[in-house]
């Protein structure tokens, strides 16, 4: 396995904000740190950056229009460089962008060389608000240095914090030739991390209570505290190629799921239930599909095999916050029971995707499931939360047949913005297709969903070579009108070749980098991240099954996709 050079260089310098001129006026002061990438030769930042903007915009208070707040520029000629930014009104939801650009650059017709955002910045009458951040290469990779303990992995897990940090855990670390042409994935890891996008920097933060891989985690901000819920994985998969190459036995799955708590940074069992047995779910799932509900309840679907149509994976499970404890000491809530709440999905949906459809006026969330199954006839199905969940009612499931959408399995599932009159959209890429009783290739196609108010769904194929994977990760843009792709499988030949792959919703086309673009380094069974900067987290991957086990340091990438806007607000108002 070809792996990068890991090596640090930073440049920090103060964008401090002069006072307020006016009433009704603050100011805005940044710390910004460029990054230089720890995996990439190349001029340091020290020499890159020769010019720094700075622009806030935010919604004008008569129209909700965005517009420019505030902007400075300023020569860098020291490590602390003064660039004065007040008279910037007072309010809430501002964004501070930061962008660096070389020498020679034309700043009115170039795209930056760097880039740094921080959205939901507060700015109060009469002061400086202090707002840090991190700057990456714009259009490029910024690998971020990890502890030495976060080696190669294949199948971590991550999730975005309340505050804009990401916790990273498990993923396997070793793989092992069986002699027969397959690999055996294995030393599932225990440790987990806190990636902090403010200051650019990874930290450990303990070890699970059980080693996983393929597991899902869920953020949730509980009255209580808050806290992440990791369920099933797996300590075990096989790897071959030549058929659909990944192979799970369900006996090495998880059916366990612990907590971790943000406050004391600590994992914990889920503790047991009335009758002493310790708290788990119905059944063992590796690859779940999680999606936090309105309430924080937790709806948890798929995890068996592939492609089998198994009948016991048609049951999903929800998990509800604990409430008070009864005379016994043990607090409600948990795993509910399935026999009372009878959670049936239409179909098995093991190697599907999940995402909110919506939440409606009562509070209730519906969630979208696609993909994993072998039928037709509930390729897509839509659920709804119960408003009787404590009565035992938890919700719905109601297949969906959708033309034009084949049988998907790991497909992702990217929110698009609204039509004009309310219809959700959803864009479809990738997933192994289920054809002729077997697993094959991807297709060189997406699919942009659109689900009605009468929630008839209809998809509308698109053209797109680059959308062939699987075990990929998408990202969409924070104005839900772009998308990145990123790694995968794009045949069964065992080794990563997905690059990274851009989708335009305006034009419906999807591109790959441009002559000088960065590439991507092609791995999967990696996890991404959006960032509270609009950058993206990537977290571990595979390569091949034979470098899983060099003993190299885990890949960590920061990603500031060229499509990505750096202009907010291209006119004042």
């Amino acid at each position: 396995m070809t792996t990068r050079t890991l090596f640090a260089a930073v440049l920090a310098f103060g964008l401090v904000a002069c006072g307020a001129d006016g009433p009704g006026e603050g100011a805005i002061g940044v710390v910004a740190t460029a990054l230089k990438s720890t995996c990439e030769t190349g001029t340091a930042p020290q020499a890159a950056v020769d010019l720094v903007q700075v622009l806030v915009t935010g919604a004008a208070r008569d129209t909700g229009k965005t517009v420019i707040l505030a902007e400075g520029s300023a020569k860098i000629t020291a490590a602390t460089q003064d660039v004065s930014l007040g008279s910037v009104p007072a309010g809430l939801d501002n964004v501070v962008t930061v962008l660096g650009f070389t020498p020679g650059q034309d700043t009115s017709k170039d795209a930056p060389a760097w880039f740094g955002r921080r959205r939901e910045v507060a700015v109060a009458q009469d002061r400086t608000t202090a707002v840090e951040m991190v700057l990456t290469r714009y259009g490029a990779f910024t690998c971020v240095g990890a502890p030495q303990t976060y080696t190669q992995r294949a199948f971590p897990a991550s999730v975005a914090l309340g505050d804009g940090r990401v916790l990273i855990t498990g993923g396997f670390t070793t793989s092992t030739d069986n002699g027969d042409g397959s690999f055996a994935l294995g030393g599932a890891a225990k440790n987990a991390f806190i990636y902090d996008p403010a200051k650019g920097e990874v930290t450990e933060v303990g070890a699970m209570t059980s080693a996983r891989a393929g597991h899902a985690m869920v953020y949730l901000p509980l009255a209580g505290g808050e806290k992440v819920l990791v369920f099933g994985g797996t300590t075990k998969m096989t790897m071959k190629a030549g058929d659909f190459p990944f192979q799970v036995d369900t006996a090495d799955s998880l059916n366990s799921y612990e907590i971790f708590d943000l406050a004391t940074s600590t994992f914990s069992e889920a503790g047991v239930d009335h009758s002493g047995n310790v708290k788990q779910m119905a059944l063992r799932r590796v690859f779940p599909t999680v999606a936090r509900l309105f309430d924080n309840t937790v709806l948890i679907t798929g995890g068996g095999k592939w492609p089998l149509d198994a009948a016991n994976y048609n049951t999903a499970e929800m998990w509800a916050p604990y409430g008070d404890k009864d005379a016994a000491g043990v607090a409600s809530g948990g795993l509910l029971n399935l026999q009372q709440n009878s959670l049936v999905l239409n179909r098995q949906h093991n190697g599907a995707a999940m995402a909110k459809l919506e939440d409606t006026s009562q509070g209730l969330t519906r969630t979208l499931v696609v993909g994993g199954t072998t039928e037709l006839d509930a390729v897509v199905e839509i659920f709804t939360q119960s408003s009787k969940q404590e009565a035992g009612a938890s919700g719905a499931f109601r297949a969906r047949a959708v033309g034009g959408l084949p049988l998907l399995f790991f497909p992702t599932l990217t929110p698009l913005s609204e039509t004009a009159n309310g219809n959700k959209q959803f864009l479809v890429a990738g997933g192994a297709v289920y054809q002729n009783a077997a697993l094959t290739a991807p297709q060189p196609k997406a699919w942009v969903l659109t689900i009605d108010s009468a929630d008839v769904v209809t998809a509308e194929a698109i053209d797109a070579p680059c959308a062939a994977r699987f075990f990929h990760k998408t990202a969409g843009s924070f104005e839900a009108d772009s998308a990145v792709l990123l790694g995968g499988y794009m045949d069964f030949n065992g080794v990563a070749n997905g690059g990274a792959c851009a989708f335009d919703f305006a034009t419906k086309t999807f591109a790959t980098p441009a002559a000088g673009q960065a590439e991507f380094f092609a791995r999967a069974g990696h996890s991404v991240e959006r960032l509270i900067d609009d950058t993206l987290l990537v977290v571990g991957g595979l390569v091949d099954a034979p470098g899983l086990s060099d003993g190299t340091q885990g890949l960590l990438e920061l990603y500031a996709p060229p499509n990505l806007k750096t202009n907010l607000a291209p006119t004042a108002q």
